[in-house]
């Protein structure tokens, strides 16, 4: 069994203790206080007062441990930031290079490798990875005039979960305007020239009270929306003087649980402005590509 195999297991049965354990003794405690023959109402009274005693109180040391393990895989991620930046950097510099590769499949390759590596930073993956894999990552390109722009989606990562999440009205442009990330990252860069990352800990939430809006949600509605935490980034060059450049697209990263992206974090600060700078690159030569 490999290292990556033993930690992902590790992780998963600590998982399952935190947060299954609890509610699986309470069951058994409450179906065996009811087999005690005693009139209706007391045997209700004490089947329900297990879930009382038991469960309410220890919920918030479930939640402080779930948030303790997410900001371990956060800190994870500087050991491996470098080897993910120089992966990405190196096989976009060999494509670039050589002409004779600027084929439509080979762009979509790349991309898609990008997006591989971009998920493989967030889940901290070197000789081990830490255990949560739940992020889907991709790349949207920007189209359409400022007064009507709009997103398509060019790839995502190559993994089931991100396969999983594909839906067809993502293929065909849709108006950046109804997506919150989008839409604030592109109005700040317009009044300020200042390239900003967009993070939401609760899109849940934020979308049941009405404070969030992304397109997915008003085609499949909440149910249809996977994802409970976002990061997304802007697709610009690494030196951008005075905002000069248009945003070619989006590098969007989410996880299916809450608080997987910590605001104002220097080192993913970094990680996506170098990943944007190459990823600009990659968008340039879309023109050229053949066939």
């Amino acid at each position: 069994m490999t290292k990556h195999a033993k930690k992902s297991r590790k992780f998963d049965i600590s998982e399952f203790m935190v947060t299954f354990l609890p509610q699986i003794l309470t069951c058994v405690i409450s179906f065996l206080l009811s087999l005690i023959q005693i009139p209706l109402g007391w045997k209700i009274t004490i089947c329900i007062a297990p879930w009382i005693l038991l469960c309410y109180p220890i919920t918030p040391y479930l939640r402080k441990h779930k948030l303790m393990e997410l900001r371990k895989i956060a800190d994870s991620r500087n050991k491996v930031m470098p080897e993910q930046l120089l992966k990405i950097q190196r096989q976009v510099e060999s494509f670039l290079s050589n002409r004779d590769k600027w084929t439509r499949a080979n762009y979509m390759r790349i991309m898609q490798d990008i997006c591989d590596n971009v998920r493989n930073y967030y889940i901290g993956l070197g000789d081990e990875t830490i255990g949560y894999e739940g992020f889907s990552v991709s790349i949207k390109e920007v189209q359409g005039e400022d007064n009507n722009l709009q997103i398509r989606e060019i790839c995502r990562d190559s993994s089931s979960l991100s396969k999983q999440r594909v839906i067809s009205f993502v293929n065909n442009p849709y108006p950046l305007e109804n997506n919150t990330p989008y839409k604030e990252i592109v109005n700040t860069y317009r009044l300020t020239g200042q390239a900003t990352i967009f993070i939401e800990s609760d899109v849940h939430t934020k979308l049941s009270k009405g404070e969030y809006r992304c397109s997915r949600f008003d085609e499949v509605g909440l149910k249809g929306v996977p994802y409970r935490s976002v990061c997304v980034s802007p697709v610009l060059p690494l030196y951008n003087p005075n905002g000069g450049n248009k945003i070619h697209g989006f590098i969007c990263a989410d996880a299916d649980v809450e608080s997987c992206f910590r605001p104002n974090d220097p080192i993913n600060a970094i990680f996506h402005e170098c990943v944007s700078g190459i990823v600009f690159k990659m968008m340039g030569i879309q023109n050229q590509l053949t066939q």
